[in-house]
């Protein structure tokens, strides 16, 4: 049974939401990319249209797409931080990348960042 124990020693089915991040962080660990948790399989897809087809929701065809559509990674804002400490993380920028490096710390796929410099950058 896939769940978690609560206090009173009850089975506490873990939520859809919760499975899917444990599913890309297992993937991020193990370096096999993100393709297969995020496109579902043939099967998967032909499971869920069969599901659909056969179930007494309303649901219109453009709903039904959604539902087959890949999924995304979740987008983290790291710049949802106290003044202080994104200032100090600001300041490391070169002033004429500031507001670039903002907009693009905003929006990171699983909260993930590359950032490198030139080979000839230092501060003097």
């Amino acid at each position: 049974m896939s769940g978690q124990k609560d206090a009173g020693e009850q089975w506490v089915p873990i939520p859809e939401e919760v499975k899917f991040k444990m599913t890309l962080h297992r993937a991020l660990l193990r370096g096999n990319g993100f393709y297969d948790v995020l496109v579902p399989s043939a099967d998967e897809i032909d499971q869920l249209a069969d599901q659909l087809a056969n179930s007494s929701l309303d649901i219109g065809v453009t709903d039904m797409g959604e539902l087959l559509l890949p999924k995304r990674l979740p987008v983290i804002d790291l710049i949802d931080l106290p003044e202080e400490h994104l200032h100090a993380l600001i300041e490391e920028a070169l002033p004429a990348d500031r507001q670039r490096f903002v907009k693009y710390l905003k929006e990171r796929p699983l909260g993930l960042d590359a950032i490198t410099a030139g080979s000839a950058f230092w501060i003097e």
